[in-house]
C-alpha cells in the first residue's frame, strides 16, 4: 500500500510519499512497515530572504513501524515541518 500527501505549509509546498512494505511469497508477513519521503520546496511567492536555507528539502524516514500509511505520513509531515521551523530566520 502506498500514498501520496500534498500540503503547503508556510509558503513551503510538500509532498509526502509513504510506502507500506510487502511480504514476499511464502514469507512471513511484516506488517506495520513502512518507509517515507518528504520533499519540501520553497513557493516562488514566498520571500527567500526570511529563510536561512531556501533550497529543496527533505526527510527520509527509513523504514519504520506504523499501523497505516497515513500515520507513517503523518509522522514525516511532522518532522518536515519542524525542518521548516528550524529554517525561518
Amino acid at each position: 500500500m502506498s500514498g501520496t500527501l500534498r500540503t503547503c505549509y508556510r509558503g513551503w509546498n510538500i509532498a509526502v510519499r509513504c510506502l507500506g512494505k510487502q511480504s514476499l511469497p511464502g514469507k512471513p508477513a511484516r506488517a506495520g512497515t513502512h518507509a517515507a519521503t518528504a520533499h519540501a520546496y520553497l513557493q516562488d511567492s514566498a520571500t527567500r530572504n526570511e529563510w536561512i536555507d531556501p533550497r529543496p528539502q527533505s526527510v527520509v524516514s527509513g523504514s519504520r513501524n506504523f499501523d497505516t500509511t497515513a500515520c507513517c505520513s503523518a509522522a514525516v509531515l511532522a518532522e518536515i515541518k519542524i525542518l521548516i521551523d528550524a529554517l525561518r530566520r
